[in-house]
């Protein structure tokens, strides 16, 4: 799925993160649920499995194995084309879609 399919897509989108807490905190697409890759079998109730999910990563590569985990568990699975690079670049261009970062908590 493209960048451009996501931001016309009607209905309901599991946009689901599969990088580190730490690579998520420094900036996500936002509306995205963080998913480490090594938990993702550990956190198939989080999912919807009817619902259409969207994994994403940097580039793509670790959302693609994640997808080849769960093509069997969940109906609609697919991965963001390029990653988060990809957003990136589509907000460079004007779009409007930059990335969120987490607030730090400062104790």
């Amino acid at each position: 799925m493209t960048v451009e399919q996501i931001r016309r897509k009607e209905g309901r989108l599991q946009l689901v993160d599969v990088r580190s807490a730490s690579e998520f905190a420094a900036g996500h697409i936002p509306g995205t649920v963080n998913v480490p890759m090594e938990q993702v079998e550990k956190r198939l109730a989080d999912f919807d499995l009817y619902e259409p999910v969207v994994l994403v990563c940097n580039s793509g590569t670790r959302a693609g194995i994640v997808r080849d985990l769960l093509a069997a568990k969940v109906q609609q699975v697919s991965v963001l084309e390029g990653g988060t690079d990809a957003w990136v670049k589509v907000a460079w261009l004007g779009m409007g879609m930059m990335l969120e970062k987490m607030p730090w908590n400062r104790s």
